[in-house]
């Protein structure tokens, strides 16, 4: 089956009625997401833009503003985050590739994969394998994971060929979102030590990605969302984000 993608433009160069001022951002991952493909248009029958990919911003390089030259620029990281709706590890692929494709890089600087609560171990590692797949194939310079408990940070470790460069977790609420699991911060910041694994921090929803679905008109009654995915351009001299937009991979409603 070929997926359908949708992307919603640059949020940053998009003025909305949320968005007053261009570069600033909007709000929550979620009132994001879900304002993100409110007016997208099928473009070719495989892809949905939304109007900010049709504005006129300060990178329109080709036919869409967030469509860059090749690898430009550099000076710039290019991180991707995915929230997985399913357990199809080609999702990740896809996910990986469209991205690339839309903004005419040849690679992103990070992908992080973050999995809903009801995954298995099993399915965990079929997923952990694609992203191996894609670091070997230089489509990813480094690869995590997001709010994962310690014993499967510890079982990822165990079997894994490329181990992760960096997990996610949401300090915040992580060891009451984790209590029945018996995971804390703080077993996790002594694997991190111990491991040389990088821990960073989020404030995105957590194991639970049902409020992260599609409610655009356009897209809600006939897709449902297989994945939907973060990117975020950050410049490495002044550590600012520069651009940050949505894309989502569409499977049609039977």
């Amino acid at each position: 089956m070929t997926q359908i993608v949708a992307f919603s433009g640059d949020l940053l160069n998009r003025q909305t009625t949320l968005n007053k001022r261009r570069h600033s951002l909007i709000a929550s991952t979620t009132d994001e997401i879900k304002n993100s493909f409110n007016d997208v248009k099928s473009t070719d029958g495989q892809k949905y833009h939304s109007s900010a990919c049709f504005e006129t911003g300060n990178f329109q390089m080709s036919r869409y503003p967030t469509r860059l030259c090749n690898n430009y620029p550099r000076c710039h990281e290019f991180n991707v985050k995915l929230f997985l709706h399913s357990a199809d590890p080609s999702c990740v692929k896809t996910g990986v590739n469209s991205i690339l494709s839309e903004m005419n890089f040849k690679y992103a600087d990070s992908l992080i994969l973050a999995f809903e609560k009801k995954i298995s171990s099993r399915e965990i590692k079929r997923i952990w394998t694609e992203a191996e797949n894609l670091k070997s194939a230089g489509k990813v310079q480094n690869i995590g994971v997001a709010d994962m408990t310690i014993e499967q940070i510890r079982d990822l470790f165990d079997w894994c060929s490329i181990t992760p460069d960096m997990l996610q977790i949401c300090p915040s609420t992580y060891d009451e979102d984790f209590r029945e699991k018996k995971s804390t911060i703080k077993d996790i910041m002594t694997f991190g030590y111990e491991h040389h694994l990088r821990i960073t921090t989020h404030n995105d929803p957590v194991l639970e990605f049902d409020e992260l679905n599609l409610k655009a008109p356009a897209l809600a009654q006939k897709y449902s969302s297989s994945y939907i995915g973060r990117y975020v351009q950050r410049s490495k001299d002044r550590n600012i984000i520069t651009m940050k937009g949505y894309f989502a991979g569409l499977n049609k409603k039977e």
